[in-house]
């Protein structure tokens, strides 16, 4: 035992010295904590979406608005697709695309922005509809009136018709035929409208219930209380007269309210209404078969809506007329001997305008005027006759450049001897030249005689030289070419020896 105890106590030692050692040991540097930052990952772009298409259904050009969210606004990041096929962009907002229908078929909208494809909801596509007739063209209200074409539909839901404007009622409807209900309105375009689609058909003349014939036959106005029993009576319609007009009375003073008469299929007479200043009526009248206006005191005549074919037109003793126009007449038929156009003793009418007479198949008489020249028969290439006499004013015949041909036979020996048909010009004291009948190549006989300050034949040269070679007619000897009497020319040789002269 006692030996143990020093080999027991070396041992402690021995290890207390060991743990002093290990807790003087100097501890090893501490490692740092290393932070790691770890990279942020990108944001995703924001998910456009569409919540409603404006309208829903259309044609091709149809405009639809595509109301969403997050579409941009840059119009060269997106398209826009209906049923795959591409669709014209008008304009981009955030929330809003305005986009043309292109040709396609129902199907989807799908809108297209970078990665993105945002499928839409279904777009009905409807064929482009077609107007191809309408039937009657005319008609009053009331009239059923077809319109017939294709692609109209099967509902008829946003669509109308209209006449000129004026809503129509719709009385039928398939995919290629409407009939609709013509309302009071005036003549204009039938407008049928399709959902967005409009189409403008032709013209529909509308027919006023109250235009009717006057089926009375002639009508006959002798007093100034008959013109307003007339007038009162025939209120607010146009009157088509089925026979002659005849006006004449002392005391009338008015005729204003027979505007609504439109056409007169036999003769329009107005004479002696010495208080009668006003016939303006007239301009409203498109038809007539004769004319004559007799001893009035009106300043002015004026029937420039006339137009169709008119037999006689005779205007004579009406002392303040200075204005006598029927200017979109082209023809008159009328073959008396007398003239087909007579006018006379009007002695202030100094303008006449016959512009669009081409034909005139009787003679032309114009006395007593105070016309200067024929510029008013500018059209004319074809008459019957030419009597142009005591018309103080006359200087020349400018206006009848056109004229080529006289085609009425000379008469002789009528009416106290004095000739009728051909040409005849007489006593027009201011009448210095025969301008205007350059190309008169034709005419039967020619009398120019007492026109005292006439010395210029030249115009009229074609036509002198040919009927100077004629021989006299036969019944009295008649010349086929009378000149005596005109400026310094007492007879027809002399004034023959001029027009040799001529260039």
């Amino acid at each position: 035992m006692k030996k143990l105890l020093p080999a027991l106590f070396i041992f402690l030692l021995a290890l207390a010295s060991c743990r002093k050692e290990q807790q003087s040991a100097p501890n090893p540097p501490a490692k740092k904590d290393t932070i790691t930052t770890q990279p942020t990952p990108p944001a995703m772009p924001a998910t456009a979406t569409i919540t409603k298409l404006l309208p829903y259904s259309g044609t091709a050009g149809t405009t639809v608005i595509i109301s969403g969210t997050k579409f941009g606004t840059n119009v060269t990041s997106i398209s826009v697709l209906f049923n795959g096929v591409a669709a014209t962009i008008n304009s981009v907002t955030d929330t809003a695309i305005q986009v043309t229908v292109p040709v396609t078929a129902t199907g989807n909208v799908t809108l297209k922005k970078g990665s993105e494809t945002i499928l839409g909801p279904v777009f009905t596509y409807t064929n482009t509809a077609t107007l191809t007739g309408i039937s009657p063209s005319s008609g009053a209200a009331g009239t059923i009136v077809t319109l017939k074409g294709t692609n109209f539909g099967t509902s008829i839901a946003g669509v109308s018709v209209s006449f000129n404007g004026l809503p129509a009622g719709i009385q039928f409807f398939t995919d290629t035929e409407i009939r609709a209900v013509a309302p009071v309105s005036t003549s204009g375009p039938i407008t049928l409208i399709i959902g967005n689609q409009t189409i403008t058909g032709t013209a529909f003349t509308y027919v006023s219930p109250f235009i009717a014939p006057y089926v009375s036959g002639n009508v006959i106005l002798t007093t100034q209380a008959e013109v307003d029993a007339f007038v009162a009576q025939n209120k607010g319609r146009q009157l088509q007269i089925t026979g002659n007009l005849n006006i004449s009375g002392a005391d009338i003073t008015s005729v204003s309210g027979l505007f609504n008469i439109t056409s007169v299929s036999g003769l329009i007479s107005i004479n002696s209404c010495p208080l009668l200043n006003d016939v303006s009526f007239l301009n409203n009248i498109t038809a007539a078969d004769n004319l004559s206006f007799q001893n009035l005191p009106v300043t002015v005549i004026i029937m420039d809506k006339l137009v169709n074919a008119t037999s006689y037109i005779t205007v004579s003793s009406c002392k303040n007329l200075n204005t006598l126009s029927l200017k979109a007449l082209t023809s008159v038929t009328g073959k008396s001997v007398l003239g087909s156009i007579r006018i006379i003793s009007c002695e202030q009418l100094s303008h006449l305008d016959f512009s669009s007479l081409s034909s005139n198949e009787g003679g032309i008489f114009i006395a007593g005027t105070a016309i200067s020249d024929l510029s008013g028969f500018s059209s004319l290439q074809k008459a019957g006759a030419l009597t142009l006499s005591s018309n103080p004013s006359l200087i020349n015949l400018h206006g009848l450049e056109q004229l080529t041909t006289l085609t009425l036979p000379a008469i002789s020996g009528l009416l106290g001897g004095v000739v009728i048909n051909g040409i005849y010009i007489n006593s027009n004291v201011k009448l210095t030249s025969l301008t205007g009948l350059q190309n008169l190549k034709a005419a039967p006989i020619a009398r120019i005689t007492s026109n005292i300050m006439l010395n210029d034949f030249c115009p009229a040269k074609a036509l002198i030289t040919t009927l100077s070679t004629l021989p006299a007619y036969s019944y009295r000897s008649t010349a086929a070419l009378t000149l005596t009497n005109n400026g310094s020319y007492p007879t027809t040789k002399d004034a023959l020896a001029a027009v040799a002269l001529c260039n």
